[in-house]
């Protein structure tokens, strides 16, 4: 198959499920199109990372964790890997930035697990702000890790601020600047 054909069935099965009309389907159809992507297809990869980050919010599994059968978490650290020797196609970037934009961002990858777990509980409205006068006992798990961010903010890497920034919580992001924390 030529290139621009490869670029064009490509787009058409990624890009354009639905648009298709069902004659030009049909006329696929007779030249033996393959409509699913290749088992090792970055296509099909990308697809399994996209599930993942609906499920699970976010785009760090643990080390030895499969999704669909991909070793997810050693395929993301070879792209990371590219990524951070500026070799991988952009095209594979912007796949991931659209997926994740913090797919690649530094920092440990339980943080964005925790972050992933208070982002959701922001939205569902049940993160609780830390307050001076809560009891250590009492502070649900999520609202010590918050307090734990705020005691060490400056330490955190600038995407990091930036994520906490976004937390639906009704604060301004420039809230978590070590600034106006008093760091």
């Amino acid at each position: 198959m030529s290139r621009p054909h490869r670029c064009w069935t490509t787009w058409a099965t990624r890009c354009a499920p639905g648009l298709l009309l069902p004659e030009r389907i049909t006329a696929l159809d007779t030249l033996d199109m393959i409509w699913e992507h290749p088992p090792h297809s970055i296509e099909r990869k990308l697809l399994i990372a996209r599930d993942y980050v609906t499920r699970h919010g976010h785009l760090a599994p643990r080390w030895a964790e499969h999704h669909q059968g991909l070793h997810l978490s050693r395929w993301l650290a070879e792209r990371r890997k590219e990524a951070n020797t500026r070799r991988p196609p952009h095209c594979y970037q912007r796949a991931l930035n659209e997926i994740y934009p913090w797919w690649n961002a530094k920092g440990k990858a339980e943080w964005k697990r925790t972050y992933a777990c208070a982002r959701a509980a922001a939205r569902d409205n049940t993160l609780i702000f830390p307050s001076p006068r809560q009891l250590t006992g009492t502070v649900p798990p999520l609202t010590q890790w918050l307090t734990q961010q705020i005691d060490n903010l400056d330490r955190l890497e600038p995407c990091q601020h930036h994520l906490l920034g976004d937390l639906p919580m009704g604060l301004d992001p420039g809230f978590w600047t070590p600034e106006t924390l008093g760091s």
